[in-house]
């Protein structure tokens, strides 16, 4: 697959969903190997029209995640309005995993409820066999 992160000037362009239709089309990758990347913060800024064009966007099949989840407002009202495949969770989530009980539940609880809304798990920045090893034992 492909991750592509899309820029707030890039989700109101109205021509964005030719664009994305034209690079699949040229490319020849399929629509669901296609993961566009956008940052929670940019979503909150505009949530209607965001939604809207994720949905569109969703429409040709391509995936859709959330960059540095937990980097920004982190509204989780959001979450299950947005049509969301993957949730990428910030490095300061798992930064602090081997060392922090407290970075263990609430990274466990970020997981669960992105598993609860179907969504793939990305762990940002694991640099260390023992943030690994956390990752491993949380749901």
């Amino acid at each position: 697959s492909a991750s592509v992160n899309l820029s707030a000037r890039q989700l109101r362009d109205p021509g964005l969903l030719e664009t994305v239709t034209e690079a699949l089309r040229m490319s020849g990758l399929s629509p669901d190997r296609l993961v566009l990347e956008v940052t929670e913060s940019l979503l909150i800024e505009d949530t209607t029209s965001g939604a809207r064009t994720l949905e569109q966007l969703k429409a040709l099949l391509v995936r859709i995640a959330i960059d540095d989840f937990g980097t920004g407002y982190s509204s989780l009202s959001y979450l299950r309005r947005l049509a969301v495949d993957e949730l990428k969770l910030d490095g300061s989530f798992v930064e602090d995993l081997v060392s922090s009980p407290v970075s263990v539940s609430i990274t466990g609880a970020v997981i669960d409820l992105a598993h609860a809304l179907r969504m793939t798990v990305v762990a940002e920045s694991v640099e260390s066999v023992g943030q690994l090893d956390a990752l491993l034992w949380l749901p």
